[in-house]
């Protein structure tokens, strides 16, 4: 079952490992059966914005709410670090948008 391995709109392999997805699950229980879509805001996100250190945010709207989820790309893959959902899609976007779909 893990790791899930997802590719990122620059075509890159990223991967969710168990260990991840259970920190995830446990600093936002929220998003516990939310797994198939935090794996989907990578591989068809509505817009990519810079994160922090090297980190890239992938953010996409599900039932009125936007998840967004931090992530790294190094060489040819990368991995997820969190994620979560947020109200506050704009803050990430003033971050600067690196892609967007529409």
């Amino acid at each position: 079952m893990f790791p899930k391995t997802v590719s990122s709109i620059s075509g890159k392999k990223i991967r969710l490992t168990e260990e991840r997805w259970e920190h995830i699950k446990q600093r936002h229980p929220e998003i516990a059966t939310y797994l198939d879509d935090v794996l989907e805001t990578i591989a068809d996100p509505e817009v990519i914005t810079f994160g922090w250190i090297d980190e890239l945010i992938a953010i996409k709207t599900f039932e009125d709410q936007d998840l967004a989820v931090i992530f790294k790309e190094q060489g040819e893959e990368g991995f997820i670090i969190t994620a979560f959902f947020t109200r506050s899609r704009k803050y990430f976007e003033k971050r600067g948008i690196i892609w967007n779909k529409h």
